[in-house]
């Protein structure tokens, strides 16, 4: 079982995935890495090419995230959230077409 506490590393990393709500964690609205995956495949599964760009607001709209939710930095300030995560599976699909 893990222990977290407000200044903690391991909580403030915890947080940015969680909304802590009477002392209990629930998901937020910004889907993981394994709830991307077969949204983006099906996009995929047409052999046509896609701008990531577009793939991004599809899956946004896939997901019904709000725009807060689509805008959301990374800790880095360098992507969204969101973004990176759709960028990083689609980087992978990319490197394994062969």
């Amino acid at each position: 079982m893990l222990y977290a506490k407000a200044g903690d590393v391991f909580f403030e990393e915890a947080r940015r995935y969680f909304t802590v709500s009477d002392g209990d964690l629930s998901q937020m609205a910004i889907p993981d890495y394994q709830s991307i995956m077969l949204p983006l495949l099906k996009i995929a599964a047409d052999g046509q090419k896609h701008h990531i760009g577009t793939v991004i607001k599809t899956l946004a709209k896939h997901f019904s995230l709000s725009e807060s939710e689509q805008k959301e930095m990374l800790p880095s300030g360098v992507s969204t959230t969101f973004g990176s995560r759709v960028g990083w599976h689609a980087r992978i699909l990319k490197k394994r077409t062969w």
